[in-house]
């Protein structure tokens, strides 16, 4: 089996207009944990984990829909 290199991970959703390659994520330290601090204001916001602007993304129901408070 061959294994993909995860290059970019991203964060992708409505608020960025599902934009691609906009919000990347980070190791900075190298412990395999990746992290992104964006700034919103309350409300709803649907949401997708995604890699390398869209080559792949984790897979979710259209319906679900997250909080951020």
């Amino acid at each position: 089996m061959k294994l993909l290199k995860l290059l970019e991970p991203l964060i992708n959703g409505t608020f960025n207009d599902w934009c691609g390659g906009c919000a990347p994520m980070s190791d900075l330290d190298g412990d395999g944990i990746w992290t992104l601090t964006i700034p919103l204001t309350p409300g709803q916001y649907a949401y997708k984990f995604a890699y390398d602007s869209w080559a792949g993304q984790e897979s979710i129901m259209k319906e679900l829909l997250f909080s951020h408070s």
